[in-house]
């Protein structure tokens, strides 16, 4: 809950008040911009203090107090204390979406969400990617490294630590990987390698088995994760809870690999499931299947119009809307 901590302390710490304040009153902004609901804890009060009424645009990732709600209460928190943080966060979007000249969305069920806590002017701008251009040496080593530990086929998992990708990957792909061949590895990129490896290394006997097909490699580069993106022979996208639409999916998808992934991971590109190389599962059954199925055959070439579609998901295209929508207020 460090979102709803810090957005608090930007107006009841009086250094931060102050230093913000001025900062307001030097810019006499005419359009305030919230991205994500939480700072505005801190900004409304601020505005309302200088007597300041700008346009206000909400740009929404999520809607945010269901998805704490979830994270929450899979965290064991008390139901009590769950309601109390959540039912403030709720207030917190209604104020924002029935105050907001224009709010932005990621997906139509989030856009719905905030129409229906009182938003008026709804874009839907799905999170998009950049374009990571990978390198042959970074290629070559990293194919090497697989070599060198005689692994033949390699899935690619990459997310933050956040709880809706490590809840995500154990709830679809577990810790029973016996259905993967010995030569068979999954490689875990970014906080969520960190994560699991702490928490989840030799409690049962499933997660130190679980070890023997799981290579933790951490945070990467971006130039590292571009060539693992290449050289990965399927993507995996095992996300199962959470709100908003998934970086990483319009990351898979553009990279044009093999990618499995759950309906749920594929919120907001659902246009683009019928691409080469895109597999969706409803359940962990049907994932797993999905992954021995995506290792059994090569990758299947995009024509230049498919390769067209899947450039939907580039960040220039996702927001070409947003610009011209605010621009015009």
């Amino acid at each position: 809950t460090g979102d709803v901590i810090c957005s608090e302390q930007l107006h009841r710490d009086p250094g931060m008040r102050r230093r913000f304040s001025s900062l307001v009153e030097a810019f006499r902004p005419d359009t305030v911009q919230i991205e994500q609901a939480f700072p505005y804890l801190g900004v409304r009060p601020i505005l309302d203090e200088l007597g300041m009424r700008p346009r206000l645009v909400f740009s929404s990732h999520n809607v945010e107090h269901t998805m704490k709600r979830e994270i929450l209460a899979g965290a064991g928190w008390d139901a009590k204390d769950v309601e109390a943080l959540t039912g403030r966060i709720e207030s917190l979007e209604r104020d924002l979406a029935q105050r907001c000249d224009i709010c932005i969305a990621v997906s139509d069920d989030d856009a719905q969400a905030h129409q229906a806590m009182g938003a008026g002017n709804v874009i839907v701008a799905r999170n998009g990617a950049s374009r990571r251009p990978s390198s042959a040496a970074s290629e070559r080593r990293w194919k090497a490294r697989i070599a060198a530990r005689g692994i033949r086929h390699t899935a690619l998992f990459v997310g933050s630590a956040h709880p809706p990708n490590w809840v995500g990957f154990m709830s679809t792909v577990g810790t029973r990987l016996g259905f993967l061949a010995p030569d068979t590895c999954v490689l875990l990129a970014g906080g969520v390698a960190d994560y699991m490896h702490e928490h989840f290394r030799g409690r049962t006997v499933d997660q130190v088995t679980m070890w023997r097909r799981l290579w933790p490699l951490g945070r990467v580069t971006d130039s590292d994760l571009a060539a693992l993106l290449r050289v990965a022979d399927v993507i995996l996208l095992p996300i199962t809870e959470g709100g908003g639409s998934n970086l990483k999916t319009a990351e898979a998808i553009l990279s044009g690999r093999p990618v499995v992934a759950t309906d749920y991971a594929l919120r907001s590109f659902e246009d683009l499931m019928d691409l080469p190389n895109i597999h969706a599962a409803r359940t962990p059954e049907e994932f797993r299947a999905a992954m021995l199925h995506a290792f059994s055959r090569p990758a299947g070439q995009r024509s230049a119009e498919q390769v067209r579609r899947s450039e939907a998901v580039l960040w220039e295209r996702c927001l070409e809307g947003v610009a011209e929508a605010v621009a015009s207020l």
